[in-house]
């Protein structure tokens, strides 16, 4: 009644879990009731229960991974009785969540972050890096696109990243970039899709810190999820290259410590300690 939103959906999520405790401390039981809550709950809060019930159903896969790794397809069984679902719907569930959410683009790139002071802790971060509620969810829903549990929910059509493709190019080729799959439900797809959303958003707000925070994020992503030859090297390259265009910048000492490790993966150390230097140099 007091408009205290945040302060709501912390009691609201407190109550639910001393309850869920009582039932016998099942996950499964506070993912049942979050949900409930969440048909007649009031708009304004309705967002930010989404990601906390996201986040709930990624820990109970967390907790309960062996129960999915291998379980086969489930279509006609029980629908509604999640801890049945088979990993590819679970994960479509948990990124539905996300991307429902995140369509309210345009409203949530207006509220401050400041707005879930007491909510969230206090990262080690500046706030410029996630200004907005659109930037917060956007880098939530990314770290679960972007999670290794992901390839184990990969159908034989997935949507695949190659060595040679726009996401390992620069800013304007990524940004230009408009892949093709039937797999749209891919996470990798759609975390190339909402880092190019959260780059343009930085971009349209002249928030530069943010820009190549992201841009840095996915380089680094695509390292690890790119198939093709000789993908060290073309990071490598991508990553100097950043670093030459960024060079007043303090992330191009980011990318070079990137670059950094990288070298010193390949077993080349003197490299790797050479490009350490040069970052540390250009900005102590």
């Amino acid at each position: 009644k007091e408009n205290h939103m945040v302060d709501a959906v912390k009691a609201l999520c407190d109550r639910i879990i001393q309850e869920g405790n009582i039932q016998g401390n099942k996950p499964e039981e506070r993912i049942t009731r979050l949900e409930t809550e969440i048909e007649s709950a009031d708009a304004k809060v309705k967002p930010l229960l989404k990601i906390v019930l996201a986040k709930w159903y990624w820990h109970y896969y967390n907790r309960n991974s062996y129960r999915f790794i291998n379980r086969s397809r489930t279509e006609g069984l029980d629908e509604k009785d999640f801890t049945t679902w088979d990993l590819p719907k679970l994960f479509a569930h948990i990124g539905n969540l996300y991307e429902n959410v995140l369509k309210e683009e345009e409203t949530l790139k207006t509220i401050s972050i400041k707005t879930l002071s007491g909510f969230l802790e206090q990262g080690n971060l500046p706030e410029e890096l996630r200004p907005t509620l659109f930037d917060f969810f956007a880098h939530e829903a990314l770290t679960f696109y972007m999670a290794d549990a992901q390839s184990a929910a990969r159908p034989t059509t997935a949507f695949e990243i190659t060595v040679d493709s726009p996401a390992f190019g620069d800013f304007e080729a990524f940004m230009k970039w408009q892949p093709e799959t039937l797999d749209t439900d891919s996470c990798n797809f759609r975390a190339v899709k909402l880092l190019q959303r959260l780059m343009k958003a930085a971009q349209a707000s002249d928030n530069l810190d943010a820009l190549l925070d992201n841009d840095l994020i996915r380089l680094a992503w695509v390292r690890q999820v790119v198939v093709g030859d000789d993908i060290a090297n073309a990071y490598i390259r991508r990553l100097e290259s950043f670093a030459k265009a960024h060079a007043s910048h303090a992330y191009s000492a980011t990318a070079l410590g990137y670059a950094a490790q990288e070298y010193h993966n390949l077993g080349e150390s003197v490299k790797a300690v050479e490009t350490a230097e040069r970052g540390r140099s250009a900005h102590p």
